[in-house]
């Protein structure tokens, strides 16, 4: 196919496919660890954030989601270790299955 051709959508054959990545599904003991990892690095970058920063990357939600079983099971006090946000655990987890292609 010409490259002008590629620059109108229209021009596209219906089996093209510009991005196909088969990724491998992430196991829930892996994004347990992962979900765990990104609230320990989460805690060493703190530090470093502004307040607004720190309040949408984290959360105090006390609902325990899937994930984060294995960081509810290693705190030995409630609040001890930091849970982030759904927001940075979903841009995590998707970076994750894209680096595991």
């Amino acid at each position: 196919m010409e490259q002008d051709q590629l620059e109108d959508e229209d021009n596209f054959p219906d089996d093209f496919i510009p991005c196909s990545y088969d990724f491998r599904e992430i196991t829930p003991a892996e994004s347990a660890s992962l979900y765990h990892l990104a609230g320990y690095y989460l805690q060493k970058v703190k530090k470093t954030l502004c307040e607004e920063c720190i309040k949408e990357a984290t959360t105090d939600d006390n609902t325990h989601l899937p994930h984060s079983t294995l960081t509810i099971m290693k705190e030995f006090k409630e609040g001890s270790l930091v849970r982030v946000s759904k927001a940075v655990f979903g841009m995590l987890l998707a970076t994750e299955r894209f680096l595991m292609f």
